[in-house]
């Protein structure tokens, strides 16, 4: 697929996505918006084994009147349960399941999610026969992403405390993009991580950075450029699913929540 790619850019080898300055997104954004990406400190009812259980009631919060981006997470991690009630109301989720739910189920389905920037050692198309390799194993730590590609990634070098909560997918020109600005302090570290994967060096050598959610790799852009600034565009053969799949992942990450509460009936 030929496509063409923004100046100063980044661009994904496997799908042919890139991350780059727009030409009229120069200007440095605003500070960091301070916002925390740690959910709230929850409040969990013990549960009697002596009582039948029926449902229960797991509330995550705090959540924006219409956060997008929580919502998606949220349907994403209940699809493996069955008879799944949701209700968003008063900057919350009510999430009522069938049976009882331990205080670790339910934290674990309103996690703050995990947001990384990581580099990538090596990577390794999906293969019809998944015991065997097709590269040398580099050594890291191993995620796919969800068409199976399995990716070697070193140390994370940046989280979701570099991006602001603003992602978006955006039509422009018939192609699909991702528009999110840097914040002043953790921006800094998304550049570092795009010096040293610019300089291929040792800790980089394949010149990609991994956005990694939950442990799921979304993209694995190069970059074209040693420093970022202002806003950023994430452009390349997506199509509306896979440009608001990243934006919803960068906001919850940013936004953060967690349980309030829990009730048994």
């Amino acid at each position: 697929m030929n496509l063409t790619f923004l100046r100063n850019a980044w661009r994904d080898v496997r799908g042919g996505a890139a991350i780059g300055l727009g030409v009229m997104m120069m200007t440095a954004c605003g500070g960091s918006s301070g916002t925390s990406t740690d959910g709230p400190a929850s409040s969990v009812s013990s549960v009697s084994s002596a009582v039948e259980i029926n449902f229960t009631i797991v509330h995550c919060g705090p959540l924006a009147a219409a956060d997008d981006a929580a919502q998606f997470l949220l349907r994403q991690r209940l699809d493996a349960f069955d008879n799944v009630e949701i209700e968003y109301s008063g900057g919350e989720a009510a999430i009522r399941l069938p049976g009882a739910l331990t205080a670790d189920d339910a934290a674990a389905i309103c996690a703050t999610p995990e947001f990384e920037v990581r580099p990538v050692l090596a990577l390794e198309p999906a293969l019809a026969d998944s015991s065997t390799s097709a590269v040398a194993t580099p050594g890291g730590d191993v995620q796919t992403s969800a068409d199976g590609t399995r990716y070697f990634l070193g140390p994370a070098l940046a989280t979701a405390a570099a991006f602001e909560a603003n992602a978006a997918a955006e039509l422009v020109s018939g192609s699909w993009l991702v528009m999110v600005s840097l914040t002043d302090d953790g921006g800094a570290a998304f550049n570092s991580a795009a010096e040293v994967c610019f300089a291929h060096d040792g800790l980089c050598p394949t010149g990609q950075l991994a956005l990694v959610l939950d442990g799921q790799v979304l993209a694995a852009p190069s970059v074209a450029t040693p420093e970022f600034a202002g806003e950023i565009q994430i452009a390349g053969a997506f199509d509306e699913p896979g440009a608001t799949t990243i934006a919803a992942a960068i906001n919850a990450a940013v936004n953060g929540f967690g349980v309030l509460s829990i009730e048994h009936g």
